[in-house]
Formats: structure tokens, C-alpha cells, sequence
């Protein structure tokens, strides 16, 4: 899928890849001071490799926010290059995982700030919640900074639901699957507050797919 936002316009949308197998892409073009938001929804992943290019033009804005989730046996890859190719460009990508049973993830994250970008603000993270001790999570965050005046970071988490908090709701009533899902719901909230914010852009402001 290859989509066009144009010039000084605006769109908010959303992405589900469920039961997906193979190979899937979208190539996103943000066009002069257009602005981009991609919900990426990820889930029942078979064997799937999921990824997104978005080339930020000058002034322009992007922000990606992406929930993958696996159990059982499920794998998968998901990977996103945010790609900046003119200055005061600004990106924002934030993705969480969370993996039970034997499922495994792969990301893979580029921030690339090509010479003509100067003044980019760009940033990246990666989160994941293993519910269990045979899920896998497999992070590699990058950046590539051809310019000399920008602001660029990227970071990666891997972690466990704690088990002090679950005596600590269990001490308050709180049945031990009971708590993991609300363990599970807090880590994924500021996801979950994108969706809800989610609104259908006006005609004027959707981009062009092909």
C-alpha cells in the first residue's frame, strides 16, 4: 500500500494486520508541512513480516503508535523507517508488545535524518510485556544522522509483569488474572488513549492511497 498526504493537509488512520501471513508494506508520503497519525494494530501474527516507510518531507509531521500482541506459538516482524528528507521535520514512533505463551516478536526501528533536514526532532521507542518465561522479544532500534542539526533518540524496554504487584492486588481482592490484565491494560494505555481519540479525517484532509 503506497499513500500520499498532501501539502499542508492533515489524516489520521488506522492499521490492522490480524491473522496476517507473509509480507505486508506501507509506504507513506507526509508532503510539505502535511501532518501523519498511524494507529498500527497487530495481532494473531502468522509467520507475518509487517513494514512501514514514512518519508517526512520538509515541515512536516509524523506519528506512528503500534500495538502487537502474541500468544501461543505466534511469530512475527515489524519494522519502521522514519525517514527525514527536508528541515523542521518532526516524528514521534512509539510501539508496545505484549507476548504470552511461545510467541516471538522482532522489531526492527530506523530513524534515518538524511543532509537537508536540519532541525528534525525525531524520537523512537520500543516497549515490550512478557507474560511468560518462553515469549521472546527481539529489539533493534537505529539511528542514521547525515545532518548536523537535529534532535534524535531512540530507546528499548524488555520486562516482566512484576510479581509484587501482583501480591499487592491480590492483597487488595484482586484474583491473580484479574491483575495481570489490569497490569496489561496500564502498560498499553497511552495505545489504547490514541484509539479512543481516534476521528475519521474530513474529505479535505485524507491522503491519496494506491
Amino acid at each position: 500500500m503506497s499513500i500520499v498526504v498532501q501539502r499542508g493537509k492533515f489524516i489520521e488512520q488506522i492499521f490492522e494486520f490480524i491473522n496476517k501471513t507473509g509480507d505486508e508494506q506501507v509506504i507513506v508520503e507526509v508532503e510539505k508541512d502535511a501532518k501523519f497519525k498511524g494507529i498500527i494494530l497487530i495481532s494473531q501474527m502468522n509467520e507475518c513480516n509487517i513494514s512501514f516507510e514514512v518519508r517526512v518531507h520538509e515541515g512536516g509531521q509524523a506519528d506512528l503508535y503500534a500495538l502487537a500482541q502474541g500468544q501461543g506459538g505466534e511469530k512475527g516482524s515489524f519494522r519502521v523507517d522514519m525517514v527525514h528528507l527536508g528541515p523542521n521535520t518532526r516524528a514521534n514512533v512509539q510501539v508496545k508488545a505484549v507476548l504470552d505463551g511461545q510467541s516471538k516478536l522482532t522489531f526492527d526501528g530506523l530513524i534515518k535524518v538524511m543532509k537537508p533536514a536540519q532541525k528534525t526532532q525525531s524520537y523512537l521507542r520500543e516497549d515490550v510485556l512478557l507474560l511468560s518465561k518462553n515469549a521472546q522479544s527481539f529489539g533493534k532500534p537505529q539511528l542514521e544522522i547525515e545532518a548536523n542539526d537535529v534532535k534524535a533518540s531512540h530507546g528499548s524496554t524488555v520486562g516482566r509483569v512484576d510479581e509484587e504487584q501482583l501480591f499487592y492486588l491480590a492483597s487488595r481482592g484482586i484474583e491473580k488474572q484479574n491483575g495481570k490484565e489490569l497490569i496489561v491494560n496500564g502498560f498499553i494505555e497511552s495505545i489504547l488513549t490514541q484509539i479512543s481519540n481516534f476521528k475519521v479525517p474530513s474529505r479535505g484532509g485524507q491522503a491519496n492511497a494506491k
